[in-house]
């Protein structure tokens, strides 16, 4: 009996010892996507991480034409073994018909860490068009004058041609925390970092969310600041920290003002991409550059390509993915 007592005892040492070292790696409740899809038609977009891509009229702005062909997946230039995800606006320029592009997640996302490696253009700055090149999180609209619940961080939006007004036709980097918004007629009760000057190229954009007052925000290792209430512009002082879980969105999309497109005037027709390398959400904790960076790298040399917040992930193996549950993938 003494025998079995200290074997279960020894058994039970073992199991605990265990789920501490498990912890210790996959305690985390973490969502990645390397973007290795075969295209809008693979099933695993839809089913793993819940990415749904917009197709038909939509906004912003109210009532514009967003194409699912519009989000593609190539191989990465620079090395042949990755996957990006591009996510285009294009103008006709006889017609000057729009069209854009947006692809979101599920609203399941709330506090912790967000990143993404972005690769902005400044193509739009050539025709004076307005691009808003973004990544960002969001509730649904049906909220948006709610300040109990809304919740929106806009953690890059780039223009090329800046068609607000802080910069006129000049670059211009948007980083905003929402309270809330009303449309008729628009009021943002917000507050924003800008930058005036030119992002085109590969960043990696953060924001982390983890004491219920502040939002920070970094560029790479830039540290942009902390934002939490509210600015002056239609009312001061109101929280901007999230209040209800939100998805994480990808867009490029075009200004229109009264209703009329804000593009130049060339007759060239013309398609402006914004490239997504790979996307991070670490719930309940802030995560620095470089501890983004091991993380990532530490999935790409295991070959894992996604990982959901289940924890479940897919990794590929000898050029195929195994899935959950040990079955082969496409």
């Amino acid at each position: 009996m003494q025998t079995k007592i200290h074997s279960l005892r020894k058994l039970a040492a073992l199991v605990l010892l265990y789920f501490v070292c498990c912890g210790a790696s996959y305690g985390q409740v973490i969502t990645f996507d390397d973007f290795t899809y075969t295209g809008v038609n693979d099933s695993q977009l839809l089913n793993f991480n819940k990415w749904s891509i917009v197709d038909g009229r939509s906004g912003p702005p109210q009532g514009a034409t967003y194409r699912r062909d519009n989000i593609g997946f190539v191989t990465d230039p620079d090395d042949a073994s990755n996957k990006l995800m591009t996510v285009s606006a294009t103008v006709n320029g006889t017609t000057r018909a729009v069209t854009n592009a947006r692809i979101e997640n599920s609203f399941e996302y709330f506090t912790g860490t967000y990143a993404a490696r972005v690769c902005l253009s400044d193509l739009p700055s050539k025709y004076s068009d307005g691009n808003v090149q973004t990544f960002y999180t969001i509730v649904s609209s049906s909220l948006a004058d709610d300040g109990s619940k809304y919740s929106e961080l806009d953690i890059v939006e780039y223009l090329a041609s800046d068609k607000w007004g802080l910069s006129p036709d000049k670059p211009v980097l948007y980083t905003t925390s929402y309270h809330k918004y009303q449309t008729e007629p628009w009021r943002p009760y917000k507050t924003y970092f800008h930058s005036d000057t030119s992002w085109a190229g590969w960043h990696t954009f953060i924001a982390s969310c983890t004491d219920g007052v502040n939002v920070k925000y970094w560029i790479d290792d830039t540290y942009l600041g902390a934002q939490s209430v509210t600015d002056n512009e239609t009312q001061a002082g109101l929280p901007v920290y999230p209040r209800a879980p939100m998805q994480i969105a990808f867009a490029n999309w075009i200004i229109s003002e009264g209703g009329v497109s804000q593009i130049g005037e060339s007759t060239a027709n013309r398609t402006t991409t914004m490239q997504v390398d790979w996307v991070l959400f670490v719930k309940d904790q802030e995560k620095s550059l470089s501890q983004i960076n091991a993380l990532v790298s530490d999935y790409r040399a295991q070959g894992l390509q996604r990982r959901n917040l289940a924890g479940q992930t897919v990794i590929t193996t000898d050029g195929a993915a195994t899935r959950p549950g040990g079955t082969r993938g496409e």
